[in-house]
């Protein structure tokens, strides 16, 4: 809020657009960002893996733990402060949203963990550049098959369209496009029900978003949302899918650059 001539008045999503469209001025840091989410994320889920393969139970705090030395040694060669900037971690089997981890069982019986999460990189204290990405681990055939698919969405049914000149809401309509054919096939193996309106569903949520040192809601790809997209923007695709006892996150960062646009956190 501001004080304007004794009145108050909402200047939050003025200050997150503001935040928004100067975002390339700290790329270095943002790429530094996305580098380490990658890598700590994924890393985290391969050891998972590995443990359920064996046959072992945990639980969700195991993993988060796993997940804060990840963080830990990868920071380590840095001369600023890498922490944590939020963290969602969760089994499919506990609930289907997002939310941060807790004592819950990981076992054979784990349908899907969900890991959305995001650091900080700061100096002095300041935030230099933040991250925002999803990635999950689908234990049934199903999930696998989805997941492949979502990623590929992602990269190259949003990636592949974002460019200098392209309006927020326009990319959010081609996504429905993209998405289109393949939802038959998802009817098919269970990961959506055939009488589900999908495209009004989806119409009320984004498929991505700005950053701006944080998650915008002052320029989402989203219906309604006219900003138009430019060289140094920087943020967020991603498609999250909840049905049928399975939570998939799927969540890549962005850049805008002069000839291209660049997907941060692929390895």
């Amino acid at each position: 809020m501001s004080l304007t001539e004794g009145e108050i008045i909402p200047i939050q999503t003025k200050l997150g657009h503001w935040r928004d469209v100067r975002d390339s001025e700290d790329l270095p840091f943002q790429v530094i960002a996305s580098r380490t989410s990658v890598t700590i994320m994924e890393n985290t889920l391969e050891w998972t893996n590995s443990r359920l393969e064996r046959g072992e139970e945990f639980t969700e705090l195991d993993i988060y733990a796993h997940y804060l030395e990840e963080l830990e040694d990868y920071a380590l060669q840095f001369t600023f402060d890498v922490e944590p900037y939020f963290t969602n971690l969760h089994s499919s089997n506990r609930m289907l949203f997002p939310g941060p981890p807790v004592d819950f069982p990981i076992n054979a019986e784990t349908r899907c963990i969900q890991l959305d999460a995001g650091v900080a990189v700061k100096k002095d204290g300041v935030v230099l550049g933040t991250s925002d990405m999803a990635r999950s681990l689908p234990r049934t055939a199903a999930g696998q098959e989805a997941y492949e698919y979502f990623f590929k969405v992602v990269r190259e049914g949003i990636i592949g369209q974002l460019r200098p000149g392209v309006i927020c809401a326009d990319v959010h309509e081609a996504t429905l496009d993209y998405l289109s054919p393949q939802l038959p096939r998802m009817i098919d193996i269970g990961m959506l029900g055939a009488d589900t309106d999908f495209n009004t569903i989806y119409r009320k949520r984004n498929v991505g978003h700005l950053m701006g040192k944080q998650e915008s809601f002052a320029n989402e790809l989203r219906p309604g949302y006219k900003h138009i997209l430019h060289h140094g923007s920087y943020g967020a695709a991603e498609i999250p899918w909840r049905y049928n006892g399975v939570a998939i996150g799927t969540e890549d960062l962005w850049y805008i650059g002069a000839d291209k646009t660049y997907i941060l956190s692929q390895r």
